[in-house]
């Protein structure tokens, strides 16, 4: 009982199909090219597992969908509610005044000094810290260090000289970068 007949979807003219043809037409155009309503409708339907024509849905205002929906997308990628008009990802009202000043000059495309975070005395004894950590051992530490991979390898190299790590024990994740690669 398929029946040649036009249909129209949302002010589209659909040819002369059948009833199934039809429908596969007006489904795959609001998958390919879906308005708002569309996106949202479905959205909200994978959210709360009930069909469009609920109440809830029906009584809804677009803005309270949009509103529901943005809720969601930010408490799924929480990142994403920190960026900025140029799309960067600046943290703000993080209840550490310190914390929101740097990462405003950070945005701003300045270098924060992060030795404010400390007192003098916490200064001196750090200064202290490293000038005798770089002559107890021997051997000086090539400050500052400039990749990554020195700056894991010096680490690893302290820990090592400190007793502080087994080789044997050092599971594949803590790797040292200079360390052969098992798979290769």
């Amino acid at each position: 009982m398929l029946s040649k007949t036009t249909f129209q979807d949302e002010g589209k003219t659909l040819p002369q199909k059948d009833i199934s043809e039809a429908a596969q037409e007006v489904a795959r155009r609001r998958k390919l090219d879906p308005t708002l309503l569309e996106m949202i409708r479905r959205w909200w339907q994978e959210k709360y597992r009930l069909p469009s024509n609920h109440e809830l849905f029906q009584t809804s205002t677009v803005f309270d969908l949009l509103v529901d929906f943005w809720e969601d997308y930010y408490h799924r990628n929480a990142l994403e509610a920190y960026r900025n008009e140029k799309g960067e990802i600046q943290f703000s009202n993080t209840g550490d005044e310190l914390i929101d000043k740097w990462e405003k000059e950070l945005a701003d495309g300045k270098n924060p000094d992060y030795m404010e975070a400390f007192s003098e005395e916490e200064i001196n004894r750090l200064n202290e810290l490293r000038m005798r950590g770089t002559t107890k051992f021997g051997k000086s530490i090539p400050r500052p260090t400039t990749t990554l991979k020195q700056t894991a390898d010096t680490v690893t190299e302290d820990a090592l000289r400190q007793g502080l790590e087994d080789p044997a024990k050092r599971p594949f994740v803590y790797k040292r970068f200079s360390d052969p690669d098992p798979n290769e």
